[in-house]
C-alpha cells in the first residue's frame, strides 16, 4: 500500500512540472497584434453640374417705403393705427384738425375773386386809355397839319402882320404853331397818351397774373383740407409713427413710415473681379444669421452698370419673397452668389481632398478593407465640393469622412454615405 502511495505522488509532481513548462512555452511566444479596422465614411465620384460661389454680406430693406408728410402743421384730430400695425392700402392713418385748412380755403378763394375783380377793372382802364389814345393821335394829326401849314405861310403871314391885315396877337400865334417846340410839345403829348395805353394793357396782364396767383393759392389750400385726411398708400407695417392726438402734426419730419416687405431686398457691392459673372435674373442663396442661419432664395434684380466713385464697387440688388413677414428690414444677411459654372465634371466633397508637401490627395476605396492614396488635380472649390479635374475615375469609391485618420496600409470598414 505505501508503495501505491509513494508512485502517485512521484506521478503527481511530473504531471505538475509538465503543465508549468507548458505556460513557460507558451508564454513566450511572440502574440500577434490585433488590428482594429477605421471607421470612415465614402461614396462613389459625383459627375455633374459644379458651381463656384462667392459670399456677401448686406443689410435687409424694405421692398418699398413710404413716408408720410403733412403738407401744413395740424392739430392731430384721430390717430388710427399703432406701430406695427399691418395696414392695406387706402385704410385710414390718421386724421388732422380741418378748421384751419377750411378758413385758408375760404380766404384763397376770396382772393381769387377779388383778382378777378381786379382784371375788369384793369380791362376798363385799358379800354379808356385806347380812347385817350385815339383822341391824343387824331389831335396830333390835326395840330399836326396846322403846324405844317404854318410853316409854308409864315412869310405870307409876316407880310400880313406888316400890312396891318392881322393883329400882333394872330402873328404870334402862327409863329408859335410853326416852331420847332411847337412840334415837340405835340410828341410828347402823342407819346404820354400812347405810354398810357401801354401801361393799360400790362394793368391787363398783371391783373391776369394776380387771377393765376390766386387761382394757385386757392387749389394749394384746397389740397391742404384734402391732404387733411391721410390714408395708407400702400400695404405694409407701420414701423414708426411721430406723432400724437390732440397734438400738432408738423410738415417737416414725417408722421408716419409705412415699409412694404412682403419682398425685400438686399444690396450687396462686388469687386470688378466678380461684376461681369452675374447678372440680372440669376437665383442666389441668402442665410439669414438673425433666423438662426435660415436659408431663403433670392434673385437678382439690378446689377449697377458702373462702380461707385469712392468703393470702385459695383452695386447688386437682390430680391426676396418674404410673404410670412419673417425677415425684417436692418438685419443681416450672407448672400451666396454663384460666380463660375461647370458641366459634366468629376468632383468630391470638400472634406475628401487634403495636401501633403504642396500637392492634393484623395484617398480611394481598395477592396473590401483597404485604401490608396491618388494624387488629384483639383478645380473649383466652393466649399462644399472639390472639382477633381484629374486624379479619380466614375468607378472610384472616396473617403471624405475620417481622412485624417488613415494611411495609404490602414484598414478600414467603410460605410457608404450613398446608401
Amino acid at each position: 500500500m505505501k508503495k501505491y502511495i509513494i508512485i502517485s505522488i512521484i506521478i503527481a509532481s511530473i504531471s505538475l512540472i509538465g503543465v508549468r513548462v507548458y505556460q513557460k512555452v507558451q508564454d513566450s511566444k511572440p502574440v500577434e497584434a490585433e488590428v482594429k479596422p477605421i471607421s470612415v465614411e465614402g461614396e462613389p465620384v459625383r459627375k455633374g453640374a459644379i458651381s463656384d460661389y462667392a459670399v456677401f454680406t448686406g443689410k435687409i430693406e424694405a421692398i418699398q417705403t413710404v413716408s408720410i408728410i403733412p403738407t401744413v402743421p395740424a392739430i392731430v384730430e384721430s390717430l388710427n393705427v399703432k406701430e406695427g400695425d399691418m395696414v392695406k392700402k387706402g385704410q385710414l392713418l390718421f386724421q388732422l384738425d380741418a378748421d384751419n385748412a377750411q378758413n385758408q380755403a375760404i380766404q384763397a378763394d376770396v382772393g381769387v375773386r377779388q383778382a378777378q375783380i381786379g382784371v375788369k377793372n384793369a380791362e376798363a382802364a385799358a379800354k379808356q386809355a385806347a380812347a385817350s389814345y385815339d383822341m391824343a393821335k387824331a389831335k396830333y394829326d390835326m395840330d399836326y397839319q396846322n403846324y405844317l401849314f404854318a410853316r409854308e405861310n409864315l412869310v405870307k403871314y409876316e407880310e400880313l402882320y406888316k400890312e396891318g391885315v392881322i393883329s400882333e396877337n394872330e402873328f404870334k400865334q402862327i409863329k408859335l404853331n410853326s416852331s420847332e417846340s411847337t412840334l415837340e410839345l405835340l410828341k410828347k403829348q402823342l407819346e404820354q397818351a400812347e405810354l398810357a395805353k401801354k401801361q393799360a394793357a400790362a394793368g391787363i396782364e398783371n391783373a391776369n397774373a394776380a387771377v393765376t396767383m390766386a387761382r394757385s393759392g386757392y387749389n394749394m389750400a384746397a389740397d391742404s383740407l384734402n391732404d387733411t385726411t391721410f390714408t395708407a398708400p400702400i400695404e405694409g407695417f407701420v414701423s414708426s409713427i411721430s406723432i400724437s392726438e390732440k397734438e400738432m402734426a408738423g410738415s417737416m419730419q414725417p408722421a408716419m413710415i409705412v415699409h412694404d416687405i412682403n419682398s425685400v431686398q438686399i444690396n450687396v457691392n462686388v469687386s470688378e473681379t466678380f461684376v461681369n459673372r452675374i447678372k440680372k435674373g440669376d437665383k442666389v442663396e441668402v442665410e439669414l444669421t438673425s433666423l438662426k442661419g435660415k436659408m431663403a432664395e433670392g434673385v437678382i434684380k439690378t446689377v449697377s452698370p458702373a462702380a461707385d466713385e469712392r468703393t470702385m464697387l459695383y452695386k447688386v440688388t437682390i430680391e426676396v419673397n418674404n410673404k410670412s413677414h419673417e425677415i425684417k428690414p436692418g438685419m443681416f444677411a450672407n448672400v451666396k452668389i454663384k460666380t463660375d459654372k461647370k458641366s459634366n465634371s468629376i468632383y468630391v466633397k470638400g472634406s475628401a481632398v487634403f495636401s501633403e508637401e504642396g500637392k492634393n490627395y484623395v484617398f480611394i476605396q481598395k477592396g473590401e478593407s483597404n485604401v490608396e492614396k491618388k494624387p488629384v488635380e483639383t478645380g473649383i472649390d466652393n466649399g462644399e465640393y472639390t472639382e477633381i479635374k484629374s486624379g479619380l475615375s466614375e468607378k472610384d469609391i472616396y473617403i471624405y469622412k475620417g481622412v485624417g485618420f488613415l494611411k495609404e496600409d490602414s484598414v478600414i470598414a467603410m460605410v457608404r454615405g450613398d446608401k
